[in-house]
């Protein structure tokens, strides 16, 4: 049962008074109902609400909100020093731990390149490490960790564990980057060594015991390693290979293919959902390609599957397996659909949801989806993307049938002379898009994601704006992002306009605005404001998408609603942006204790979204 710290005599409301007692009476009961609590907390959390506000402005809530907080608890390199020093005067909250990541690596860090990590990083790890030794009841398990650290720092992990075996067994993930810069780097072999033995220590020998469900390892180094390191990192794949049985996702970036192979010839993990290879190796540190083929025979229940070489030659992996339950295929780099028989690899898994392929502008050929798409009409007409086509030849597509959830488009001022006289034929290009010429509405009634780009001066007030997303154009569009280029000052609709157009869909719930030129953030979206009726977040970048910035919708009161607005037009909802910080939007945790950290929403080429947009 979850209990909460009770509320002290003096606290607790007065019931002398007949006429209070109900109300007070209401309030007490749903604060001695820990479960109750427990739901409004987790409630808060769904709704993007940083808990350590909730417990910094309502005194009532506050046990309850920091012990629901710090049930996943992220010790980073560039934020470990307040926590630890609130848990040690607050250890009764270490109890309540349930998900910790040690984070003391740098690969993710791009807006900070020469950031340098505290030297007492790893001191207070050991810290924390005892207070949780010291505070966990003796027959509890302890927090699941995920671990994200550079190769080099493999040794102070290992030193840090050491004393707390059973801590040790809680690892859920273990990702490493490896960046050896220095020649003293590449001679070491303590860090490999340290890190096997810390693998041995981490895999009991039962099996069903296992909680290590991810492993992830970036090697980017450019220095090649003496000859006894590489033996060690031999010696650190073999042993996984050997010992562990229970990882659900590998993901791999290889830069030296013969230290890796013997996880391919011999690991087998009965429950791989996911599996990512990247290969940089080159000459005659080149991946062993039948030791992956042998290993991609050996793991059929796949789901997400990428593979991708970084070369100027095809890979000939010989893609013959087959895998039933594949929804999710990325071959961005290497492998070219061209090739019939990768073609034919494609055709033979009709669960794809997702389908991300090289398109080869080399040679100036179009991507293979209408072969694709011809061959098996229904089983694919949801899979043309922005990911394996052309704009040109996804329009082509929808004009035979294909029924996209992910497009693209680019936005221009309708010209004053169109007619429009063919009807729905032309009803896109006489509101701007011209590229979708000939496209007619049904084409595009599944997409829920359209990333339009703007190059031209677009005036706000102009109705084709507001008529372009209007719901019966876009009935299950659920995300929107602009793409801002070569803009001036005044050459876009401001916000506070931008969602008086948007107003009357009625499934958008994203609006990405990348990247937002000299303007200021309105106020007005701040205080009340008329949004879509599904509407939950905004994700905005400034200075060229160094900066991302996210807000909540948050809905006006009871109350509030029952006053006319002079901007609502019966159509949408009265309520307000809060500006959210980004870990609450990018972050989430499994029950496994396995953190999943997606990159800022508008992030790459296609973008990076917020929602998933995998077709039905």
């Amino acid at each position: 049962m979850v209990q909460f710290e009770e509320v002290p005599v003096a606290k607790r409301p007065k019931t002398s008074h007949p006429a209070t007692q109900p109300a007070s009476s209401a309030v007490a009961r749903f604060f001695a109902t820990p479960e109750l609590v427990l739901i409004v907390l987790e409630n808060l959390l769904a709704e993007r609400i940083d808990l350590l506000i909730v417990a910094s402005v309502c005194k009532r809530l506050r046990a309850p909100a920091l012990q629901t907080w710090v049930r996943n608890l992220d010790f980073r390199h560039d934020s470990f020093e307040g926590k630890l020093e609130f848990l040690q005067a607050n250890t009764h909250l270490l109890a309540h731990i349930r998900c910790l990541r040690i984070f003391n690596c740098d690969w993710f860090d791009v807006l900070r390149p020469h950031f340098e990590r505290p030297p007492s990083f790893w001191d207070q790890v050991k810290t924390m490490f005892s207070l949780l030794a010291t505070h966990t009841p003796p027959r509890a398990a302890g927090p699941l960790l995920d671990i994200v650290i550079d190769v080099e720092d493999g040794d102070a992990l290992y030193q840090a564990l050491q004393p707390y075996p059973k801590l040790a067994q809680r690892i859920s993930a273990l990702r490493l980057n490896d960046q050896s810069v220095r020649a003293s780097d590449t001679d070491s072999t303590t860090t490999w060594m340290s890190l096997t033995l810390l693998l041995k220590d981490a895999l009991p020998r039962i099996s069903s015991a296992e909680n290590l469900r991810v492993v992830e390892y970036e090697c980017q180094s450019l220095v090649t390693d003496a000859k006894f390191r590489r033996a060690a990192k031999r010696i650190f794949w073999s042993t996984l290979a050997a010992q562990c049985r229970s990882l659900s996702k590998i993901g791999l970036l290889v830069t030296f293919g013969d230290e890796i192979n013997e996880l391919f010839l011999h690991g087998s993990f009965p429950s791989l959902k996911t599996f990512e290879l990247r290969d940089v190796s080159k000459n005659k540190d080149l991946l062993d390609v039948e030791a992956v083929h042998t290993f991609l025979d050996r793991h059929t229940g796949l789901e997400r599957l990428r593979l991708e070489r970084y070369d100027t030659q095809a890979w000939s992996l010989g893609l013959t397996q087959t895998f039933p339950a594949l929804q999710d295929l990325q071959l961005p780099e290497g492998i070219s659909l061209l090739d019939e028989a990768n073609l034919e690899f494609v055709r033979r898994h009709s669960r794809l949801r997702r389908l991300v392929i090289w398109k080869d502008t080399r040679t100036g050929q179009f991507s293979p989806m209408r072969s694709l798409f011809l061959s098996k009409p229904d089983t694919f007409k949801h899979l043309p993307s922005a990911e394996n086509a052309s704009v040109t030849e996804i329009n082509a597509l929808i004009k035979i049938g294909a029924r996209p959830s992910r497009a693209e488009a680019r936005l221009t001022k309708p010209a004053t002379d169109r007619t429009g006289g063919s009807g729905d034929d032309n009803r896109f290009s006489d509101l701007g898009i011209l590229s979708w010429e000939g496209v007619r509405p049904e084409g595009v009634e599944d997409l829920t994601f359209l990333q339009v780009t703007t190059r031209e001066h677009l005036d706000g007030h102009d109705q084709h704006f507001r008529q372009l997303f209007a719901s019966d154009l876009f009935p299950n569009l659920t995300e929107l992002h602009f793409e801002l280029r070569h803009h001036g000052e005044g050459a876009f609709p401001t916000l506070d306009v931008l969602f008086r157009h948007l107003a009357s869909s009625i499934s958008l719930r994203v609006l990405g605005i990348f990247p937002v030129v000299r303007q200021e953030f309105p106020t007005m979206l701040l205080t009340r404001h008329v949004f879509p009726i599904r509407f939950e977040l905004l994700c905005w970048s400034q200075d060229f998408y160094r900066r991302f910035d996210y807000f909540r919708f948050v809905a006006d009161s009871t109350e509030t609603q029952d006053f006319p607005s002079t901007s609502a037009t019966q159509v949408g909802k009265m309520g307000r942006l809060q500006a959210v910080p980004a870990h609450i939007i990018l972050t989430q945790v499994g029950s496994d204790g396995v953190w999943y950290e997606r990159s800022d929403v508008g992030v790459g080429i296609p973008r990076m979204t917020f929602l998933n947009h995998n077709g039905v």
